[in-house]
């Protein structure tokens, strides 16, 4: 399956900001702001949210030592980037994922 389709097919878009939309913080007036995830992070909630998903796929999620260039975290991480460049989007451009209110 090409990794658009993919993306789609499997609705990575919608889930990824539910995680985002639902990540608890306990000071939402720190003066950083709302918190990010990385790719990495993103992907470890992913997985525990669609393990179906991941497990269809049968992708790692990522990580230092897994032995492959291909993760779920760096296909997260490719996707948005390529989809930052024709979208707009509230997650599109930062390093990591801010999350959203």
């Amino acid at each position: 399956m090409i990794a658009e389709n993919r993306w789609q097919h499997y609705n990575f878009e919608t889930t990824i900001r539910e995680i985002l939309t639902n990540v608890h913080y306990t000071n939402p007036e720190h003066h950083f702001g709302r918190p990010f995830l990385t790719a990495y992070q993103v992907a470890i909630a992913f997985a525990e949210k669609a393990p179906e998903v991941v497990a269809e796929l049968d992708i790692e999620i990522g990580g230092k030592g897994i032995g492959k260039h291909t993760s779920l975290a760096q296909y997260i991480a490719q996707r948005y980037r390529r989809r930052s460049r024709t979208e707009a989007s509230p997650i599109s451009r930062a390093p990591s994922f801010p999350t959203t209110t």
